[in-house]
């Protein structure tokens, strides 16, 4: 079988996967048969039959690497609970495609901030960007927040939200 290489045309159950323009995606070939696309908008993992496995928007992502070695891409997502996905592939993915990845997950992300809790919980408060340029705000902690300790969550999502020219009243 061969796999899509730079500058030819999509598969077209990829092609309807992205829903949209061919001409704006790259494509990676997964051992088991498939392909990890990008496009302006986000990314998708297809089945070779069509199957969409995974879908999502850049704002969703913490990184994306490519592990020579291993012969993976790795996906880290911003949620600290969802664990990271690794993607087997053919070949090592385009430097198009890296790139592509790179700038999709560069452009969502405004503005991070991080605080350590007394409890030890590391909060995080991101302000993204969504695909269709809105702002918007996301709180996340790698533990549990006590009672005690929510208004401090809260308040580094409210600062995040006013670096950015958000209403910081509207944190969650």
């Amino acid at each position: 079988m061969r796999w899509p290489k730079k500058r030819e045309r999509l598969p077209e159950v990829v092609a309807q996967a992205l829903g949209a323009p061919t001409r704006h995606a790259r494509a990676v070939a997964t051992l088991e048969g498939g392909w990890f696309a990008v496009d302006r908008g986000g990314y998708v993992l297809v089945q070779a039959g069509g199957c969409v496995s995974v879908r999502g928007a850049w704002a969703s992502l913490a990184g994306l690497v490519w592990d020579e070695g291993l012969g993976c891409v790795t996906v880290t997502f911003v949620d600290p609970a969802r664990p990271p996905l690794t993607i087997e592939v053919a070949e090592a993915p385009s430097l198009e495609l890296l790139t592509a990845a790179r700038e999709g997950i560069e452009e969502s992300h405004v503005l991070t901030l991080c605080r350590v809790l007394e409890c030890g919980t590391t909060v995080r408060a991101w302000v993204l960007r969504d695909s269709d340029g809105q702002l918007f705000s996301l709180l996340g902690a790698d533990g549990p927040i006590p009672p005690a300790e929510r208004e401090q969550a809260l308040s580094l999502e409210a600062k995040a939200r006013e670096a950015a020219g958000l209403d910081p009243r509207e944190a969650h």
